[in-house]
C-alpha cells in the first residue's frame, strides 16, 4: 500500500494545529505545520505537498493571500480552506482562487477526511501523469 500524502497544516491556533497534526499522522499522512501565513508560504515554496489545510485568518498572511500565491505555481497542492468566520461570499472567493474545499469550523472530522483524501489523491494522480513519459 502506498503511503498517504504530504499535508501542510497552516493554522495559527496551536491546539487546533496540534490536534489536526496528531489526527492526520495517526492516519498515515506526512504532516508539516505552520503557525502563520508567512511560515506557510515559506514551506510551500520549499516543500512539495499534495494538500494543504489552510486557515483563512492567520497572522502575517491570510489564507486568501496564500491561494493567490499558489495560483501561479506550476504544481500547487490541493488547498482546503478552514474557517470559523464563514460566509458564502468568502467561500466563493476561496473556490475562485483555487481551493478545492471549504471547511467550516468546528471541523466535521469525517468530512475533512473525505475531502482531504479525495484532494490528495487527485493531486498525486495529476503529478504522476505529468511526470510520466509521453
Amino acid at each position: 500500500m502506498r503511503p498517504k500524502a504530504s499535508v501542510l497544516i497552516a493554522e495559527d491556533e496551536a491546539q487546533a494545529r496540534e490536534s489536526l497534526r496528531a489526527l492526520l499522522e495517526d492516519e498515515g499522512y506526512r504532516v508539516v505545520c505552520a503557525s502563520d501565513g508567512a511560515e506557510a508560504s515559506r514551506i510551500l515554496g520549499q516543500s512539495a505537498v499534495e494538500a494543504a489545510l489552510i486557515d483563512i485568518r492567520m497572522p502575517l498572511k491570510d489564507g486568501l493571500e496564500l491561494l493567490r500565491e499558489l495560483k501561479d505555481t506550476a504544481s500547487p497542492p490541493a488547498v482546503l480552506i478552514m474557517t470559523a468566520y464563514g460566509t458564502s461570499a468568502l467561500a466563493i472567493q476561496a473556490m475562485a482562487l483555487g481551493a478545492v474545499a471549504y471547511l467550516p469550523k468546528p471541523l466535521d472530522v469525517e468530512e475533512m477526511r473525505i475531502q482531504l483524501q479525495r484532494a490528495s489523491d487527485d493531486r498525486r494522480q495529476t503529478r504522476e501523469r505529468a511526470a510520466a513519459p509521453q
